[in-house]
Formats: C-alpha cells, structure tokens, sequence
C-alpha cells in the first residue's frame, strides 16, 4: 500500500471502499504521490455524494458528469475531465458497485461477452485498464468469427479453428506483436472455459510463435554479386572507346586508381576476412604484421587474425601506392583511407 494514499482520510459513502482502491493502485505501479492523489479524489468525490445524498450505486454517467461541472465551478484546476476518473469509476465498475456507462453499447452477443471478459481480466486477473483495453481488442478479433448478432457458436470450437486464426494473424503481424496475440488469445480461451461458454479447455492447442534471435540480419552477397563489387575496383570506369584527353583528366584517372586501390583492400578485408566496418576503419599500419602474414583487429580488446595472401598483397599494393604518389605527410602508423591528403585511417 502506498504510503502517501494511506494519510488520505476518506469520509461519506465510498469510505468502505478506500482499501481496495489503494491496493488496485498499488498492483498497478502508481507512485506514492500519484496514488495519494487519487485517494484525494475519491475523498472529493464521496463528500460530494454525500452533501446531496447519493451513494455509489447512484454514479450514473448522468451523476458523474454533474460532479465534474460542480468541481470545475468550484475553482479546481486538476481531474476535471471522466478521464482523470477513470480509475476510480473502473474499480467501482468492476466491484459492481457503480453501474456501466452507457458508452459501453452492449447491443449483442458479442458486447456482452467481451464485457465479461474485461471485468474478468480486471477483477480477476488485475490487470491495469491499459492492458486490458489491448487484450479486449485482440480477444474480440477473435470472437467476431464465432459470436454474432444470431448467437453464439463457440461450444462448436475446436483446435482447427484456433489454429486457423492463430495462422492467420501471423501473417500480417509482426513476431512481436504475433507473440502478444498468442498470449492474449490462451488468456481468452481459459476464460471461455471458466465462464462456461467453451466445452473444453483449448488454450493448450494455441500454436507457439517461433521468433529466432537474428532471424532480423541482412542477408549475405552472392558470390556472383561480391566480384562484380570487386572487378569495380580495380579500375575506374570511362565512356567505351574515349581516351584521355588532357594532363587534368589523366591526373583524375590517375586518383580514381588511387582510390581503387583503396577500396578494393577495403571490400577484401569486408569479404575474406569477414571483419566488420568499424573493424577496418580502425586498422593502422602497425596492425600489419607483413612477415607473418598476420593483422591484429581491434574491438573491445585485440586479437589476432591472418591475413589471406589476396587480400594481404592488395594490402601492399595500397600502402606502395601511397609512397609512389609522394604520400610523405601520411601519420605515422597510419593507413591511406581518403582520396587526397592528409591520408589518414580508413574510413567508411
């Protein structure tokens, strides 16, 4: 029970009614000082019965709309909505205290059934009103194929029929959202047996939702995919049959090689090795163990890999590239990883 509700002294009619309430509070996770506030207004709210002589089973919509408009003209700045009641009004609801709102249109088989379940899922279950609302949705999904305006036909229920809905909705749901389906729907079918509408227990035969941890990755290139990837590497791309035409284009054909280099070493490294973006981005000269044929990549902590002949000469040919090309400003220890200097680490 939270400590602040229980400081709140309610008098009049609901006064029988204030344990309960702070414990529904509690169960639902309201934090002292939100549930202290909702005793407040369950206190203002029996006071007023009271001072005109009305008891709980008098909470009409009618009645609850007149006690907002008093509370409003009384200079009350907080809960002047049937939304900041709603608490209240539910758990009185559900003790069958208060009567339904008229909002609740049960005009059918249906509207009764599922206004059955939700008091079930809130009295029984304790379920906080949110919860609630989204088992009903679901459960109703389920019930407009077995309950209609001419009656029900859920005593002819059986396991064909759950799994035929169940497959249904998978397949436009996500796993997430498939799993809570799954979930709602055996919660519904135990109470069908309870409330003695259902002949058997059928929430055993809800099929389970497979949902594999990774099932979400990309999927790998083809084989086919990788060395076209690779062939644009090795050398840049000009129109069919024209040469080069001047010193400023041949110096810019010239860079497109550089640059091929470069990111043919990067997409070896990404293939052969299977490193990871972030992995290449970080690698250094000094990770280069040239005579060993060996590369250290570093992660959380450092570890070792070798390196593949391919991709360890294409490795050299990138840094050799670098000093033919006069690349004496390079970073100690650094690798070439941009088109013009400053080179610098590679990069994605």
């Amino acid at each position: 029970m939270a400590r602040g509700a229980s400081r709140v002294d309610v008098v009049g009619p609901l006064e029988p009614y204030r344990a309960g309430f702070e414990a529904v509070l509690a169960d639902a996770g309201y934090a002292p000082l939100s549930a202290a506030n909702q005793v407040r207004l369950m206190r203002h709210v029996s006071i007023w019965l009271e001072a005109y002589g009305l008891e709980a089973v008098d909470l009409a919509p009618a009645v609850v709309q007149e006690y907002l408009a008093f509370r409003r003209g009384d200079g009350y700045t907080c809960w002047l909505s049937l939304r900041g009641l709603t608490p209240l009004l539910t758990y009185l609801r559900v003790l069958g205290v208060a009567p339904e709102s008229a909002s609740s249109g049960l005009s059918g088989p249906l509207d009764v059934l599922l206004e059955r379940y939700r008091r079930y899922l809130a009295g029984e279950r304790g379920l906080v009103p949110a919860t609630v609302r989204y088992y009903v949705a679901d459960a109703k999904l389920f019930l407009r194929g077995w309950v209609d305006a001419s009656g029900s036909r859920l005593d002819k229920l059986d396991a064909a029929g759950v799994t035929e809905f169940v497959v249904g909705e998978c397949a436009r749901r996500s796993v997430g959202s498939a799993k809570i389906m799954v979930t709602v729907l055996r919660s519904l079918l135990r109470f069908l047996l309870l409330d003695g509408v259902a002949p058997v227990d059928l929430s055993g035969v809800v099929p389970a939702v497979a949902g594999w941890r990774g099932s979400h990755l990309p999927k790998g290139m083809s084989p086919t995919k990788v060395q076209a990837l690779l062939a644009s590497c090795q050398s840049p791309r000009l129109a069919p049959g024209r040469p080069c035409q001047g010193v400023g284009e041949r110096a810019r054909l010239g860079q497109l090689r550089d640059a091929g280099r470069r990111d043919l070493a990067i997409v070896l490294l990404l293939v052969r090795l299977g490193l990871r973006a972030v992995e290449v981005a970080r690698l250094r000269l000094d990770d280069l163990d040239w005579r060993r044929g060996e590369v250290v990549i570093w992660t959380i902590g450092a570890r070792q890999g070798v390196v593949r002949q391919r991709a360890g000469a294409v490795l050299a040919d990138n840094a050799r590239s670098g000093e033919a090309n006069g690349s004496e400003c390079c970073p100690p220890g650094r690798g070439r990883g941009r088109e013009r200097s400053p080179f610098a680490s590679y990069g994605r």
